[in-house]
């Protein structure tokens, strides 16, 4: 919850403030719709669980503008995600500590540390098991494991063999050709080498995408002046060491806006604009779940998806086994679109409608 330093932001500069709060309630009692709109508006399986609170926040700027200016660009372009951080302490770990010490040692240790701690600490313990374990791995296979929501296992469970049998980018290389290259670029730190691949595949085909598509849901324009061209050429000629220093990252942003907001703000830590999918799919919307995904009477065709792996999922999220929250909503998601697009069963009355 930010919204109290975005009140603080508001406050600072005078402007006008509007918050839109999202019970629990009021999101199980609208979701159907709402994910069968995002859909429609998308017109893919679009996975990012933030298009839901894109969309409704939309909805709620629009009732005021029809214009808004974003943030959009400034992680990519400027080493804000922590991921940049994990990158540049994995090559130092795998550089210093032995294989064995690192990938199996000091992660058995912290996660025996675990055992015998209280809450939080254990949660944190546990974190650090995965991301020594995590950071010991070959910088291609820890790339992919970090970028992806499925590994290779999950994949060749989930999915039938003949949509097996034609699938892409399940091997080795599993990124497309001009990417791949990038990645593999031993002259170029591995910060210049992320946030390349990043401007280039997840700003361009995800968080733009996003952002597009549910403020046009709402005839909402959004500009993002970061990503003007010289301010990304800008960035593009910039050393890593003046995007991320110690643990900040956007260092360079930070230290100008510094001069400009409430020093709470400059140094705020990051967080994502994701929504709490693994509490929800625990609790009140677990027989949403359900219904969608269970077959017999769910949604989900069984000539692209293992039947016994989605039941699997299910269950080992509803008791606590795993953490499948990100995985069960990309399920939703294909499910709903499958439904609208793929079936020949037409538009849902709801997702046909255009208004908000």
């Amino acid at each position: 919850d930010e919204s109290d330093d975005a009140k603080r932001v508001a406050d600072h500069f005078g402007t006008e403030h509007h918050v839109l709060e999202l019970t629990e309630q009021e999101l199980r009692s609208t979701l159907p719709e709402t994910l069968e709109k995002i859909v429609h508006h998308c017109g893919e399986p679009f996975g990012d669980d933030s298009a839901l609170p894109t969309y409704h926040v939309s909805r709620l700027a629009r009732e005021h503008v029809t214009v808004i200016l974003s943030g959009d660009g400034g992680d990519e372009l400027f080493g804000g995600y922590s991921s940049y951080q994990g990158a540049r302490f994995a090559q130092a770990y795998r550089k210093r500590v032995p294989h064995f010490l690192g990938h199996h040692v000091l992660p058995a240790l912290a996660g025996t540390a675990a055992k015998f701690l209280p809450g939080s600490l254990r949660y944190q313990a546990l974190r650090v098991s995965k991301i020594l374990r995590d950071s010991s791995l070959p910088f291609n296979q820890a790339y992919r494991d970090k970028t992806s929501i499925w590994n290779l296992v999950d994949l060749h469970e989930l999915l039938t063999p003949d949509v097996l049998s034609e699938s892409s980018y399940l091997g080795d290389q599993y990124l497309p050709d001009n990417l791949w290259s990038t990645l593999q670029q031993t002259d170029r730190d591995v910060v210049s080498r992320l946030t390349d691949i990043d401007v280039r595949s997840y700003m361009l085909d995800d968080i733009l995408v996003k952002v597009d598509r549910m403020s046009m849901a709402h005839s909402l324009e959004v500009r993002s002046p970061l990503l003007d061209h010289k301010m990304v050429e800008f960035a593009a000629s910039m050393p890593s060491q003046f995007k991320i220093q110690g643990k900040r990252g956007k260092a360079i942003l930070r230290d100008v806006l510094a001069k400009h907001v409430p020093p709470k703000t400059s140094k705020k830590k990051k967080q994502g604009f994701s929504v709490p999918v693994r509490d929800w799919f625990r609790r009140g919307l677990a027989e949403m779940t359900r219904d969608y995904l269970e077959y017999g009477g769910g949604r989900l065709p069984s000539s692209i998806f293992e039947p016994n792996k989605v039941s699997q999922i299910l269950a080992e999220h509803r008791v606590g086994k795993a953490d499948h929250g990100r995985k069960i909503w990309l399920l939703m998601v294909f499910a709903v679109w499958h439904e609208q697009y793929q079936s020949g069963g037409g538009v849902p009355q709801c997702a046909a409608s255009l208004e908000s």
